[in-house]
């Protein structure tokens, strides 16, 4: 998020709006997170994914001022495949893909997955990065393909801040399912009545 913030919203983002972002590293964690903040009498804004949906109901019931959930895309990693340019979200997967090792230590389990969760290709066998390894998909499966790789499904975990902001660094299409996110918590920050509330992106 703070990647995206930056990108989005350039000298009128976070810091001018002395809006915090804290990361409850699971939607588990959250309602005790959202219970101590309203406790200490801070206005707080949950964003939680929706592919869990009693978990996202206990969030709710902890009653943060604004909650907002990715209805469309279920969760993050949705919204990125969803609606980022998939060449460029491929070349940055595949910059933290690298950071784990060579091509050949991973070809096998990415392809196996794709194989198994998009659909059979011959260009997989062929593919020597994660570009390559989408590029022989159409534009739905590509979309499909890029959101197993981040949410882990071929085993190799994409999902720590520091890739996340490595992939959201290098898109320069942003997705306007986040920056509708953003621009929702802005309109809160500045008092917007109707802002307030349970809301879906």
């Amino acid at each position: 998020f703070p990647a995206l913030w930056a990108a989005h919203r350039s000298g009128d983002g976070l810091d001018e709006h002395r809006i915090e972002l804290v990361d409850c590293e699971s939607i588990d964690k959250m309602p005790s997170f959202v219970r101590f903040f309203k406790a200490l009498g801070i206005p707080i804004v949950a964003v939680a994914d929706t592919d869990q949906p009693e978990k996202l109901a206990k969030v709710k019931a902890a009653q943060p001022n604004v909650l907002l959930s990715w209805s469309t895309h279920k969760d993050w990693e949705g919204v990125l495949a969803g609606e980022a340019a998939t060449g460029e979200l491929a070349a940055a997967v595949e910059t933290c893909r690298a950071s784990l090792g060579g091509w050949a230590e991973h070809a096998d389990q990415l392809r196996g997955c794709l194989k198994e969760r998009v659909g059979d290709s011959a260009h997989l066998a062929t593919a020597t990065d994660v570009p390559t390894l989408i590029a022989g998909y159409g534009e739905s499966e590509a979309r499909s393909a890029l959101a197993c790789l981040l949410r882990g499904d071929s085993g190799l975990d994409f999902k720590s801040t520091i890739y996340a902001r490595t992939i959201c660094t290098e898109l320069t299409v942003l997705p306007p399912t986040a920056t509708g996110m953003i621009d929702h918590v802005h309109r809160f920050a500045a008092g917007e009545e109707d802002a307030k509330g349970v809301h879906d992106l």
